[in-house]
């Protein structure tokens, strides 16, 4: 298993750092789909049987979707620029085809006028597979902070 951290293990495997900046490439694509409102595209971001998970204040999941499909299906109305996120802090494991890793989102959503509204944020933690030699989401758990 390899971390990236620096000075870390990644520093003597480079292709470890490889697997961990393409990680990271995913979830900013990720990121770039929500900004420009492409559910369809983020969606297939997800391993065909991926899982999309949302907690808000308790352990019962607000959102709890298995598939692609149906991922897409609860996205495809997104409007570009309805949310401006910013992800950060992305610590990344690799192990051998796995993955998993945590992040930080800070998020803006704009008032009906057009002005920032009120910022939300949270943490994902994410399990990644490597399918076909692409790495993809085999399951995204979000948690509002705020």
């Amino acid at each position: 298993m390899t971390t990236m951290r620096p000075g870390g293990p990644e520093a003597a495997d480079p292709k470890s750092g490889k697997e961990v900046e393409a990680i990271r490439t995913l979830v900013a694509q990720y990121a770039h789909h929500l900004l420009h409102g492409r559910g369809t595209e983020m969606a297939g971001l997800y391993a065909a049987d991926g899982r999309f998970i949302v907690y808000k204040g308790s352990a019962t999941p607000v959102v709890n979707l298995t598939g692609r499909e149906n991922i897409a299906s609860q996205h495809k109305d997104m409007k570009a620029g309805s949310v401006f996120p910013l992800v950060t802090n992305h610590i990344v494991e690799v192990d051998g085809e796995n993955a998993s890793g945590t992040c930080v989102m800070f998020c803006v959503r704009p008032s009906p006028e057009g002005s920032p509204g009120a910022p939300f944020y949270g943490e994902y933690k994410d399990q990644y597979v490597r399918i076909g030699g692409r790495w993809l989401f085999q399951e995204r758990n979000f948690t509002y902070y705020s």
